[in-house]
């Protein structure tokens, strides 16, 4: 719920609905790895075990039009015994933008968009889907640039909603 400053976790009144957690950043952040890193501030609190409906969004920006970035969840301290999570990436090649879309189906899944249509503009990435929580603990947002060495930086303002079904 957005309490007029930032989103704030929130549990529905009346005895029943579903409870959920909302994580966002606040500064910007950026990796030139192609390994994943952890989105420091897109990971939730101590989640119990349960099935969970998932929502990311946010920007990106690529340092270089040739650069494309890649987003997954993982699991922090959490054991996670399904994903059915649905990326998409805007990106542009010759001056048309599009998305990239993947499925991720498993935990580590390795997977990037191949470039954007222009450097340091900003692009949209989302990703919905379902997660089953079997050990209670944290759930991670990570991302990655394409080219190692070219920076791919996340915007602030980027979100991930965590709604126990």
């Amino acid at each position: 719920q957005w309490d007029g400053s930032s989103w704030v976790p929130t549990t529905p009144s009346g005895g029943g609905g579903s409870s959920y957690t909302v994580v966002t950043t606040s500064t910007t952040q950026a990796t030139t790895s192609t390994t994943p890193s952890d989105v420091v501030q897109l990971t939730t609190p101590s989640l119990s075990s349960g099935l969970y409906r998932v929502h990311v969004t946010g920007l990106f920006q690529s340092a270089s039009a040739t650069n494309g970035a890649g987003f997954r969840l993982s699991a922090g301290t959490a054991t996670v015994s399904l994903y059915v999570v649905d990326w998409e990436v805007q990106q542009g090649t010759n001056g048309t933008d599009q998305d990239y879309e993947y499925k991720q189906l498993a935990a580590n899944p390795n997977v990037t968009s191949a470039s954007v249509a222009s450097a340091n503009v900003n692009y949209r990435f989302n990703g919905f889907g379902i997660i089953r929580v079997s050990g209670a603990g944290t759930i991670k947002v990570q991302f990655r640039s394409e080219l190692g060495g070219t920076a791919t930086t996340i915007q602030a303002d980027s979100v991930m909603i965590i709604e126990a079904l």
